[in-house]
């Protein structure tokens, strides 16, 4: 398991005085192997890119290919900007950092949600090549109702996708038809938090459809997951109103895609 990101530090203060910005972020990674409990440093403080850093959650992905200088994982922190690497401490990380970042402001990686496109046999089939990435949402106003589309083959990002409002910290899931659900998430301002779900469809050039309303507002800490049975549970968030740990909503709900619709069911 990758470690990346995080506090290095939970108390702010000392003496009465800030901590200073860089002895608070662990711009650091580490493997953890649940099998033995052991911990390998793959990269200090001072050897890591500082652009894999995220106040909130990084974007970590493994993927399809290894490039020719053996890096196989991307990681997008608040900057988003791709930041290649290799997971063997004998190489400190062996960083690749692409001065690519997600277009509009600066920090667009903050509050997003992130996935990886489906993978297709032919790679040319959905427009997109093998191990391109979605970033939905944000945190900066040109990128709250937005998604947008990183294709490494081309060395850009492809594809901006109109979202129905904003939405800071919403969820992404894939479904089994290639359909990216999006849910959840909030506004920057005091607008009517989003409710709607979205399918977002990349074989037909990222074209986005309602899909439902949820029964309740979920934002900041919402979680989705595909069931086996191609249901999706939608669960936790914050509804915006208390603000803190007591708005976390101890619910969940069960999302059924339109492809269950067109079951046979025969008896």
């Amino acid at each position: 398991m990758l470690i990346t990101g995080g506090y290095d530090v939970v108390q702010k203060t000392f003496n009465g005085e800030p901590i200073p910005l860089a002895f608070e972020l662990n711009v650091s990674t580490e493997i953890y192997d649940p099998a033995t409990g052991l911990r390998e440093l793959i990269s200090p403080i001072g050897a890591t890119p500082e652009a894999i850093f995220n106040p909130d959650y990084s974007h970590v992905f493994q993927l399809p290919w290894v490039t020719d200088t053996g890096q196989d994982i991307v990681v997008l922190g608040e900057e988003a900007k791709p930041v290649l690497m290799q997971a063997d401490s004998a190489l400190a990380g062996n960083f690749w950092e692409i001065d690519l970042p997600r277009p509009g402001p600066a920090k667009g990686g903050n509050g997003a949600s992130t996935v990886m496109l489906p993978l297709r046999l032919d790679s040319q089939a959905w427009g997109y090549q093998p191990g391109a990435i979605m970033m939905v949402g944000g945190g900066t106003d040109s990128q709250l109702a937005s998604a947008d589309a990183l294709d490494f083959a081309g060395g850009a990002w492809t594809h901006r996708i109109d979202l129905d409002t904003e939405r800071h910290h919403p969820s992404t899931t894939i479904l089994p038809d290639g359909k990216i659900f999006v849910v959840g998430g909030h506004p920057k301002a005091a607008l009517p938090k989003p409710q709607n779900a979205l399918l977002i469809d990349p074989a037909q050039n990222f074209s986005v459809v309602s899909s439902g309303q949820m029964v309740t507002t979920r934002g900041y800490h919402t979680v989705s997951l595909l069931l086996p049975d191609g249901r999706v549970l939608v669960a936790g968030g914050r509804t915006g109103g208390v603000t803190g740990p007591t708005d976390e909503q101890p619910t969940m709900e069960i999302y059924s895609p339109p492809y269950l619709l067109s079951l046979i069911h025969i008896s």
